[in-house]
């Protein structure tokens, strides 16, 4: 096998399992990437993740006996590694000609050999292998089953990793959030799309930083508060869920009235998060499954508690209205001209409305 690379990771002249286990592990993530994207993308996760399966179980019943996964001579003397055993004048026998055995009878041989696999029935997997075949051969995909025969991979992966006697969080790795959220009807939208959202910011993160600054926590870079966070907002940081690294909410910061106490400090009042080094982000609606806070105790740099004789639903609800007044704050200085041509703002400028003074005053002044 000189020369190819077929799993990522031919070192020999033979085969190998672990060379199996790398290729699927590479197509299983990003089997993963597509189906956290948002919103998913259902045919090219379910092609990759039948693909990851079926090159685990091909390597599992090459740790068995190499000769089981060849269905022809060609194959079986690549294999084996007699291939470089034969006399100079015996004709070309190129890998590219041998044939391996069916995916169907990958997991029928291979259930002969184990007991774990017997979660997994051969009509779930013929399900898998008919909308793989869908997505190959005519670019199509049924979204409603689509989870259902991404969860029949992920079984059979496990089944097999616990054969093998590999790790399950290093096959995962960052996206094991997402194959533990897919196919869970209870979970509701906003915590697969946030597990999916954490996965992809922790994948990003191992790409590109990982292993690179051991033992130490990454800041943000010192933006331009106007420039980055947008008019009337400030950005407060804090430490990113996906780890190992701070990341940024963005919000305002109020001072509520005190409800008869006087120890209140000002209050960040936050709106969404951002996280400059893995991309994460979230809406204040999609923090309670990242563990975020919605809102600071500026003064003690702690989580907001609310005050002793304030019921928390309602002091949640003055914080709410806070943020309110401090956005139709902002939409007034929008309609005043005050942020005109800053970026993503559309100011009544030029669009058809009255030009407000301050527009005007500029005009004047060019």
């Amino acid at each position: 096998m000189a020369g190819y690379d077929l799993c990522m990771l031919s070192s020999g002249d033979t085969f190998d399992a672990d060379m199996f286990y790398a290729s699927s592990r590479r197509w299983m993530h990003e089997a993963l990437r597509h189906a956290s994207a948002e919103p998913p993308v259902y045919d090219l996760a379910v092609h990759h993740a039948q693909v990851a399966a079926e090159h685990l179980l091909k390597g599992f019943l090459l740790s068995v006996h190499p000769a089981l996964i060849a269905d022809n001579t060609t194959l079986l003397l690549h294999v084996t590694g007699v291939v470089k055993h034969r006399t100079r004048h015996a004709g070309e026998r190129s890998i590219e000609t041998g044939a391996s055995i069916t995916a169907k009878d990958s997991l029928e041989l291979a259930r002969e050999f184990t007991k774990r696999l017997d979660r997994v029935s051969g009509q779930r997997w013929i399900s898998v292998l008919r909308a793989r075949n869908g997505v190959a051969h005519l670019g199509i995909i049924n979204g409603s089953t689509a989870e259902a025969n991404l969860v029949t991979c992920f079984d059979i992966v496990d089944a097999l990793l616990a054969e093998l006697d590999k790790s399950t969080d290093d096959y995962w790795s960052t996206w094991i959030g997402v194959r533990g959220s897919l196919g869970k009807t209870y979970l509701d939208e906003v915590t697969r799309r946030m597990r999916a959202r954490l996965a992809r910011a922790r994948a990003r993160d191992a790409e590109n930083y990982g292993g690179r600054y051991p033992g130490t926590r990454r800041e943000p870079l010192q933006w331009d508060q106007r420039g980055i966070f947008g008019p009337g907002k400030s950005g407060y940081g804090i430490p990113c869920p996906a780890g190992g690294h701070n990341g940024m909410l963005i919000g305002h910061s109020i001072q509520p009235g005190d409800g008869g106490t006087n120890d209140i400090h000002d209050i960040f009042v936050a709106h969404s998060y951002f996280c400059q080094i893995c991309g994460l982000t979230a809406d204040v609606d999609e923090f309670e499954p990242l563990g975020l806070p919605i809102s600071l105790d500026v003064g003690a740099k702690g989580l907001v508690a609310p005050p002793d004789d304030r019921d928390p639903l309602e002091w949640e609800a003055s914080l709410a209205r806070e943020r309110g007044i401090a956005e139709d704050k902002l939409r007034e200085e929008i309609s005043m001209g005050l942020w005109c041509e800053f970026p993503g703002l559309e100011c009544p400028c030029g669009k058809g409305g009255p030009t407000p003074d301050l527009c005007l005053e500029r005009d004047a002044q060019i």
